[in-house]
């Protein structure tokens, strides 16, 4: 729960400084990526573009959070978090060269999905099921759904970088398998 709390008010905290006083120096910039600022390793995940973009995104990490609670302790899930986002940072910055600038916690949000329907298949199936079911739909039909459902207009028609969804849900592959073959082969424990 104090995790949940901390990660809402150091969002709002970056949210106000990077809207009114940094002028968006917390983003993603592709061109200023490695120029010595280590915090955009990290800090475009925790920053939105707007408060509507902050809210749906926080509102989703909570659900996300509670509906795999047995998947997630605190230490996990920073760890997790942390990781992800910079998977999914430098796969645009490597992969993604059109896209100059990017904020939000998306990608980071479907990686914490993947994983947690993954994980906690043994104990809720029907709801793994429907939730690797929507995100393998919403990811062929990222920009279909999101014109559909009225995402663009909500967010006042910014472009949605679909290619960190993908992302997303690589690392959380990705980080599945590294649990399954490299942890178990060598039966170590990591942050529990």
């Amino acid at each position: 729960m104090w995790l949940m709390l901390f990660i809402t008010l150091a969002t709002i905290i970056l949210q106000i400084l990077n809207i009114s006083f940094i002028e968006n120096s917390l983003a993603y910039h592709r061109n200023l990526f490695w120029e010595q600022i280590p915090w955009q390793w990290i800090s475009p995940s925790l920053i939105h573009l707007n408060w509507n973009h902050w809210l749906l995104n926080i509102l989703n990490l909570y659900a996300a959070i509670i509906l795999f609670s047995q998947v997630w302790s605190s230490k996990k899930l920073i760890y997790f978090f942390s990781l992800a986002s910079l998977f999914i940072l430098l796969s645009l910055h490597y992969f993604s060269t059109d896209i100059k600038e990017y904020a939000g916690m998306s990608g980071v949000l479907y990686a914490i999905i993947t994983y947690g329907a993954v994980k906690s298949y043994t104990h809720q199936k029907i709801i793994s099921l429907l939730l690797i079911g929507f995100i393998i739909l919403k990811l062929f039909f990222d920009e279909k759904v999101n014109s559909f459902l009225g995402i663009n207009n909500m967010l006042e028609d910014i472009y949605i970088v679909t290619d960190v969804h993908w992302y997303g849900v690589g690392f959380a592959l990705l980080f599945l398998l590294f649990e399954r073959i490299v942890l178990k082969y060598y039966n170590l424990t990591y942050f529990k």
